[in-house]
């Protein structure tokens, strides 16, 4: 195979593949539509989000909640596997969880994951036990810049769309936050 796609896959590299072996020879025009609005850099890189929603609201939220959700279960079981001294759930769980950050654009948690899968199974525990404030601080971090988009994103849309005051399928609202209180 002559093209190959690391993960995590960003749909513009899929899109120049695919180009490519489908012959379309244009380049990829830009999706149109009002600007996005702008969020906090930092603890999430929120334009990994907009690529891999292809600027769908409603898909935003959903990802965001499933990465809140698998993220709080990842970060428990690698407590549990830390008390326990269970080396294999903690490299599994490890491995899951940065490529969970990679996918979303949560980098420092990512790079935390990352260094303590490379720290070799003899300091993985010692170092695990020491990390893990630092991950759950990390993603708190993460899960407040998400909020932040999303409100960010709330009230671009109801400014921009004033003429239908009712929040549409995709926008957010109190009720389909709540993964992120």
């Amino acid at each position: 195979m002559d093209d190959y796609l690391s993960k995590p896959v960003t749909l513009p590299a899929l899109d120049n593949i695919l180009r490519k072996y489908l012959n379309e020879g244009r380049a990829a025009g830009s999706a149109g539509g009002p600007p996005a609005p702008v969020a906090r850099e930092g603890a999430v890189q929120i334009q990994r989000l907009r690529d891999i929603s292809g600027g769908d609201a409603g898909f935003e939220q959903e990802l965001i909640a499933l990465f809140i959700e698998d993220n709080e279960r990842h970060l428990r079981t690698i407590e549990t596997a830390v008390r326990q001294n269970d080396l294999a759930l903690l490299e599994r769980e490890l491995h899951a969880l940065k490529g969970s950050c990679a996918s979303a654009g949560a980098h420092g948690m990512e790079a935390l994951a990352r260094r303590l899968e490379e720290s070799g199974p003899g300091d993985l525990l010692h170092s695990a036990r020491g990390c893990l404030s630092l991950l759950e601080s990390e993603f708190a971090g993460v899960r407040r810049a998400f909020q932040a988009y999303l409100d960010q994103t709330e009230t671009y849309r109801r400014t921009s769309c004033s003429s239908n005051p009712s929040p549409t399928a995709g926008q957010a609202t109190p009720n389909n936050r709540a993964a992120l209180s």
